[in-house]
């Protein structure tokens, strides 16, 4: 079983897509029409997979969209379109998805593509696909100042949600380049960063409190105690 998140902006799609998702076993965590909520939902729920229509609502595509979650979360990405011609499989191509699948699908041929795209997938990849794309030409990391702040709001915001929009804001920072030169300076994606650093002090309070599990958990900005208890 794997955790899904859809990215489809019709919504009959996205429950027929949903619907025998779930029938084939798998959970879906969330279900997104445009890159803004598909982007809170993966920050948030941590997807294995990423079913992502090309043509969504909003100003970023599905493959831009695709190169954000791969670079951030370094998540399997399958893109379904009606969209089969040759203009449109070069620029989704271009992305490397693990799995690509045309419009109307089948329960076989969704099972196919994710099984496929699971076989195929390479870790870590996200990066270079992206700086492929955009032909970054600034600094590949943050200023030391600009990663102080950001690991000081970090610290400070334990006990809220902290989303990769959040962080850039404070250094005024678009969220893909500050994604990008997180990556660069710290070895690790924001999202796991701040993972990384929630766990660290929940270790701390476990050493330096009489603090329940529950009280802990939400002190580190966990949405329940399960959720502390698995990511620990």
């Amino acid at each position: 079983m794997a955790r899904l998140m859809i990215v489809e902006d019709e919504r009959v799609t996205a429950r027929d897509l949903s619907e025998t998702l779930e029938e084939l076993g798998h959970e879906v965590v969330g279900i997104a029409p445009d890159a803004a909520q598909a982007m809170s939902i993966a920050d948030m729920e941590e997807p294995d997979i990423a079913i992502i229509d090309i043509m969504i609502e909003g100003d970023r595509d599905g493959v831009s969209l695709a190169c954000h979650l791969r670079d951030e979360l370094d998540l399997i990405i399958i893109f379904v379109t009606s969209h089969a011609d040759r203009n449109t499989v070069m620029r989704a191509s271009a992305a490397k998805p693990n799995g690509y699948l045309v419009k109307p699908f089948t329960k076989e041929g969704l099972f196919a593509a994710i099984e496929s795209a699971k076989a195929n997938f390479v870790p870590d990849q996200g990066q270079a696909d992206y700086d492929r794309l955009n032909e970054a030409t600034q600094s590949s990391q943050l200023s030391k100042v600009a990663l102080q702040t950001v690991q000081r709001y970090i610290e400070k915001n334990f006990d809220r949600d902290i989303h990769v929009g959040d962080l850039a804001a404070e250094i005024d920072m678009n969220e893909i380049t500050f994604a990008r030169k997180f990556k660069a300076s710290t070895g690790m994606p924001p999202h796991r960063y701040v993972t990384q650093e929630r766990i660290s002090e929940a270790k701390r309070l476990l050493r330096a409190t009489t603090w329940s599990l529950v009280d802990i958990a939400a002190a580190v900005g966990f949405s329940s105690q399960s959720h502390f208890t698995t990511t620990f």
